[in-house]
C-alpha cells in the first residue's frame, strides 16, 4: 500500500465510559420509570452478541454503544441484558462487576465483593431501569430495582444458570442447568425440565411476550417451551461446532435465535438470519450471550465489531512503512500500523525496528501479498510447502504454498527486528491489484488462504486490508469468504471515517464487504471530494 504522511488530524476517542464497580447496593430509591420505546417487529430484530472479554458483535443493523474488549477484566463476562429502550446495554462479569454502555445507568455491583457464588446472569428492570444480578446459588442482588425473593440459601439440585425478567418489571425467573424454574414477583411457573432427563444442560432461558410462557436452551441446542412459548424447532440431535450459550426470543414470540460459543447463530420460527460470527477471528473470546434489539432488518452483511481491534472505537493513528525510512514519523498515537515487507513478498522493511518502536503499544502490522516476484518470476517457496510439491503449471499448488510461506516469513521478520510475536494487535494482508498476481484468480485466492492459514497457525488474529473491487479483480469473488476483518481504505476524506464502517458505501450506496466480516478500521484517503491534497501520511480509524 502507498502510505502518505504529514498533518495529524486528532479524533477523538469515541469509547463509552466504563463506570468503576462501586459499592452501591440492593434496593436503592426510584428514580423515575423507564420509558420503553414501542415494541419492534420480528421483521427488523437484530442481536448483540458479548464474548467473555466484553467484545461486542451486532448484527441486523444494530447499534453498538461499547465494550470491555480493550480493558484488563478481573473476571470474565457472563451475560448482557439490554435497557428498556434498546439504546444501551449492561455486561455483567462473574464477579458481579457490571459495565454500563450507551443509555445504561451504572447503579452499582457486587464487584469487589464478597460472592458466595459466582454472578451467571443480568436482568433489565423495565419499571425502574435498574437491574438484577443473579448468582449460581440463586442469589439474587437488586441494583435500583425491587427484590422479589431468591434461591440464595436455599438447597437447588444444580446451579443456576441464569435469570428472565417478568414484562413490566413486576418478578423474574431462575433456571437451573437442570432445567427447574423458580419464579419471584409476577413471574409465573408454566412449568420446567426439573427432574426430567437431559441428554446436555440448559444454558439459558428466553420469557415468551407477556410473560405467559418462556423457553429454556440447552448446550446441544435443545430447546423446551412452556406455557405460551411456542416449539419452533431446536438444534437438539444435530451436530454443533460449539456448544450453544444462549437464547434471545423475537419481539413478537414467533420466533428465536439462539447463539453458540463460537458466534454461530440458528435461526427458527419467524427470526431471520442477520449474520453470525461463526468462523470469525474469536481469538479465545467465546461467545456467552445474545440479546435481541431492533434494527433495520438488514441483510447478514450489515454486522459490527468492537472490542475485538484491541484498540477503543473511535481511536485513530497512522500507517507507515518502507517509503518514510529516512524522514520523521507521525506523531504517536492509539493506533500504528506498520509494513513488515519492503513492498513485496519475501522483503524486509529497512526501517521496520524503529518504525515498531514509533508505534509502541499500539502496534498492527501488514504484509505485502502477491504471485510473482517484482521481476514476474515465481519465488521458488512455491515449489514446495503444505500443499505438497506443485507442478510448474498447478498454480494453485503454488500459490498456497507461496502464502503460507510468506507469512511464515513475514512472523519470522519482524521477530528478528525484536519485536515479540503477540504483540502486533493484529495482522493484516496487503490486498491490491498493483501487487502482481497471476491471472489465474483461483491460485491468488490460494495465496491469501495459505497466509490466513499461516498466521492462524503462530497464534495471531488476521484480517485483510482491501475493496470489494480489488478483491473480486484478484480473486474473482473467493467462496467461500475467509470471514476475517476488513480495513477499509475509503479514498476519500469527504465523509467521516464512521460513515465506511458500515459494509455500505456512503458514496454509490453498493455494499463494500468482501471478507463475510465485519470493518474493524478504515483508512481515510489523502484527498478531499475536490481532490485537494489534504495529508501526509495515511490516516486510520477504528470502527
Amino acid at each position: 500500500m502507498i502510505s502518505f504522511s504529514n498533518s495529524h488530524r486528532r479524533i477523538l476517542l469515541a469509547t463509552a465510559v466504563v463506570l468503576a464497580q462501586l459499592p452501591s447496593l440492593l434496593l436503592l430509591e426510584p428514580a423515575g420509570a423507564a420509558t420503553p420505546i414501542t415494541p419492534f417487529a420480528t421483521t427488523t430484530a437484530g442481536y448483540w452478541l458479548a464474548t467473555s472479554h466484553g467484545a461486542m458483535m451486532s448484527f441486523g443493523n444494530v447499534p453498538l454503544y461499547g465494550s470491555t474488549g480493550t480493558l484488563t477484566l478481573s473476571a470474565p463476562v457472563v451475560a448482557i441484558a439490554a435497557t428498556p429502550d434498546y439504546r444501551g446495554y449492561w455486561l455483567a462479569a462473574s464477579d458481579g462487576g457490571v459495565f454500563s454502555f450507551g443509555d445504561a445507568t451504572f447503579y452499582g455491583s457486587m464487584g469487589g465483593k464478597r460472592l458466595n457464588k459466582p454472578i451467571v446472569g443480568i436482568a433489565a428492570d423495565s419499571a425502574t431501569g435498574g437491574y438484577w444480578e443473579v448468582a449460581s446459588d440463586g442469589g439474587i442482588f437488586s441494583f435500583h430495582a425491587p427484590f422479589y425473593g431468591s434461591m440464595g440459601a436455599k438447597r437447588l439440585n444444580k446451579p443456576i444458570v441464569g435469570i428472565a425478567p417478568a414484562p413490566g418489571g413486576a418478578g423474574y425467573w431462575e433456571v437451573a442447568s437442570d432445567g427447574g424454574i423458580f419464579a419471584f414477583g409476577s413471574a409465573q411457573f408454566h412449568g420446567s425440565m426439573g427432574a426430567k432427563r437431559l441428554n446436555k444442560p440448559i444454558v439459558g432461558i428466553a420469557p415468551a411476550p407477556g410473560g405467559a410462557g418462556y423457553w429454556e436452551v440447552a448446550s446441544d441446542g435443545g430447546i423446551f417451551a412452556f406455557g405460551s412459548a411456542q416449539f419452533y424447532g431446536s438444534m437438539g440431535g444435530r451436530r454443533l461446532n460449539a456448544p450453544i450459550t444462549g437464547i434471545a426470543a423475537a419481539p413478537d414470540g414467533l420466533g428465536y435465535w439462539m447463539v453458540g460459543s463460537d458466534g454461530g447463530i440458528f435461526t427458527f420460527g419467524m427470526s431471520s438470519f442477520r449474520g453470525s460470527a461463526g468462523n470469525f477471528e474469536l481469538r479465545a473470546e467465546p461467545v456467552v450471550a445474545i440479546v435481541t434489539a431492533p434494527g433495520s432488518g438488514a441483510d447478514p452483511s450489515s454486522g459490527r465489531s468492537e472490542g475485538f481491534q484491541g484498540y477503543p472505537s473511535g481511536a485513530s493513528g497512522f500507517d507507515i512503512s518502507f517509503p518514510q525510512c529516512g524522514s520523521s514519523y507521525p506523531a504517536p498515537s492509539t493506533v500504528g500500523v506498520v509494513g513488515v515487507e519492503d513492498g513485496s513478498p519475501f522483503t524486509t522493511n529497512p526501517c521496520l525496528a524503529s518504525e515498531a518502536s514509533w508505534a509502541g503499544i499500539g502496534l498492527s502490522v501488514y504484509l505485502n501479498t502477491s504471485f510473482y516476484s517484482p521481476d514476474g518470476s515465481v519465488p521458488p517457496q512455491a515449489e514446495q510447502g503444505p500443499a505438497g510439491a506443485c507442478a510448474p503449471s498447478n498454480l494453485p499448488c503454488e500459490g498456497y504454498n507461496l502464502g503460507y510461506a510468506n507469512a511464515n516469513y513475514a512472523v519470522d521478520t519482524l521477530a528478528l527486528a525484536g519485536v515479540p510475536l503477540q504483540s502486533p494487535i493484529n495482522w493484516w494482508l496487503d490486498v491490491e491489484t498493483g501487487n502482481n498476481w497471476s491471472s489465474n484468480q483461483i491460485a491468488n485466492a490460494r495465496v491469501i488462504q495459505g497466509s490466513i492459514d499461516a498466521l492462524r497457525a503462530r497464534g495471531v488474529t488476521v484480517g485483510i486490508y482491501s475493496t470489494a473491487y480489488q478483491w473480486s479483480a484478484i480473486t474473482g469473488g473467493y467462496l467461500p469468504t475467509p470471514a476475517v476483518p476488513e480495513w477499509y481504505p475509503s479514498g476519500s476524506a469527504s465523509y467521516a471515517p464512521s460513515a465506511w464502517c458500515s459494509s455500505t458505501n456512503p458514496i454509490s450506496a453498493t455494499s463494500d464487504s468482501f471478507t463475510g466480516g465485519p470493518i474493524w478500521m478504515v483508512q481515510e484517503g489523502p484527498y478531499d471530494n475536490s481532490g485537494t491534497f489534504q495529508t501526509t501520511y495515511d490516516q486510520d480509524f477504528v470502527c
